[in-house]
């Protein structure tokens, strides 16, 4: 495959800025991008920066603020983000053109150390013809040798005449060298290689431990874990009742079967947040296939996370979550205590609790509650939204670290007042910029960071959003810390019930 650069746009190359623009749509179109909706918006972005002007520059702080809506006190030292999917964003267009478009006229790359993609005609190259062998295929079309059928290969043609020059001695000589020092050449560098690589492993193996840079993310989940190499995630999937219609009618509580059961009228009418129409809806169904957006953004943040540091993350419904799992592992929860079942069946150990005043009316009136406010922090924390337009402007998710059932495993709760708040938590639980504001604020509150043990805490994050669900900066706003230890639960205890702590008294 032969690739070259293009500054500008020339038609005798057919690399038009209309053509470039339908090459973008149809690698944002593949299987590959398919699911990849940041990456997709940020290719996009960059093209169109490319053909508004091809020789200019665009910079990381401009990426930031314009395509991941950083705010203007966005610091790209800090925040890697744009560093980070630009590097998926190479991967993805090198996997791209080795599968879908293998075949395509046009070349997408970003080259390293810039962020202007590059646009060149993408030329597959066929054999190549020697001198002779051209001398000779002039030749034998000219006595009528090359009239072959219309439907034969482009190859089997070039064999039959190749096939007359290579029988000759001297070429079978000339064949048999050449293969001979192409041979040996491939035999150096294969050598070469892999004393290379040997020593490579052996520098790496003996490197200091203070050489090595320090990756305060994994140093901190790394702590969290201790010896547990498969950790448990826990997502909500919130009971719904469904109608033939399709409509979706809340159901906290009551009996609940398998998904797609009938309702009973009477357990309907009883326990649905909306009884009156729920009423007027039947039949009805169980349904439980529903998970917010937010959750399923943390899921693949620490999926990603977790594969980078070499452990199996193992993912699952809460409800379906055992005795077993919470005694033999760390646990990581997503969701508030009205979004998922073993949240709200986890005592709190702080001053920090969820509380949905209105449980049939929840539409974004979750909040989190401080029980114990210091000076300078608020009592509440709730989602806002914008006066005018009423779109969601502000979510506040809760970031937990707290004693597990059994002594030596914990439990993680990323959870927010709505799924964005969610979403926020983990992104900020899974940057550099999140942990490193966190370790900070932990030590100057009087935090002993002891080896083998992970601070024990609970942090009120603000989660500023566009359009009202795209995570657009998350804030640390406040952390206090846990000062109790987790002790053996007692037999008889539910499940996810413990005894880390004496849960404070409810508003």
């Amino acid at each position: 495959m032969k690739r070259g650069y293009s500054a500008t746009f020339s038609d005798s190359c057919g690399i038009t800025a209309p053509r470039v623009q339908e090459q973008v749509e149809r690698i944002l179109r593949s299987e590959v991008f398919h699911n990849a909706l940041t990456l997709q918006r940020l290719l996009r972005y960059i093209a169109a920066k490319a053909l508004e002007d091809p020789s200019g520059e665009l910079k990381e702080y401009t990426i930031g603020v314009e395509s991941f809506g950083r705010g203007h006190d966005y610091d790209p030292k800090v925040d890697t983000v744009v560093r980070v999917e630009m590097h998926r964003l190479r991967q993805k267009l090198e996997e791209y053109y080795k599968s879908e478009g293998a075949k395509d006229p046009i070349l997408v790359e970003v080259p390293k150390g810039r962020y202007l993609p590059v646009f060149a005609a993408q030329v597959l190259l066929g054999p190549v013809l020697s001198g002779t062998a051209r001398v000779a295929e002039s030749a034998s079309s000219s006595t009528g040798e090359r009239q072959s059928e219309p439907g034969t290969p482009l190859i089997e043609r070039r064999l039959r005449v190749l096939r007359p020059i290579l029988s000759h001695p001297v070429s079978i000589v000339f064949s048999a060298i050449a293969i001979f020092f192409f041979g040996l050449v491939i035999g150096f560098w294969w050598a070469g290689w892999r004393i290379a690589g040997k020593g490579m492993a052996y520098a790496a193996r003996t490197v200091p431990p203070a050489m090595k840079t320090p990756d305060p993310v994994q140093d901190f989940w790394t702590t969290f874990l201790g010896d547990d190499t498969t950790p448990l995630l826990g997502y909500p999937d919130a009971v719904f009742l469904i109608d033939e219609t399709n409509d979706l009618f809340r159901f906290r509580r009551g009996a609940r079967d398998d998904r797609g059961a009938p309702v009973n009228y009477n357990l309907a009418h009883q326990f649905a947040s909306n009884p009156s129409l729920a009423a007027r809806a039947v039949p009805l169904f169980y349904e439980d296939g529903y998970t917010g957006v937010g959750e399923a953004d943390s899921i693949c943040r620490l999926t990603r996370l977790f594969t980078q540091m070499r452990l199996r993350l193992v993912v699952e419904r809460s409800d379906g979550m055992s005795m077993k799992d919470f005694d033999e592992h760390n646990v990581i929860l997503l969701g508030s205590s009205f979004q998922n079942k073993a949240v709200a069946q986890t005592p709190m150990a702080g001053d920090f609790v969820f509380d949905n005043p209105e449980p049939r009316r929840e539409l974004w009136r979750g909040r989190i509650l401080n029980l114990h406010p210091h000076p300078g922090e608020s009592a509440v924390y709730r989602t806002e939204r914008d006066p005018a337009t009423q779109v969601l402007k502000t979510d506040y998710a809760l970031m937990t670290i707290q004693p597990g059932n059994r002594p030596g495993r914990f439990i993680a709760i990323l959870g927010g007042c709505d799924t964005t708040g969610t979403a926020g938590a983990s992104e900020f639980a899974t940057s550099q910029r999140g942990i490193e504001a966190l370790t900070k604020l932990l030590t100057s509150a009087g935090e002993e960071m002891k080896k083998g043990r992970p601070a024990l805490f609970q942090a009120v994050l603000k989660v500023d959003l566009a359009n009202g669900r795209d995570v657009r900066q998350v804030n640390l706003v406040t952390a206090h810390i846990l000062r109790q230890e987790s002790n053996p639960r007692p037999a008889g205890a539910s499940p996810l019930e413990s005894q880390t702590s004496t849960p404070s008294a409810r508003p």
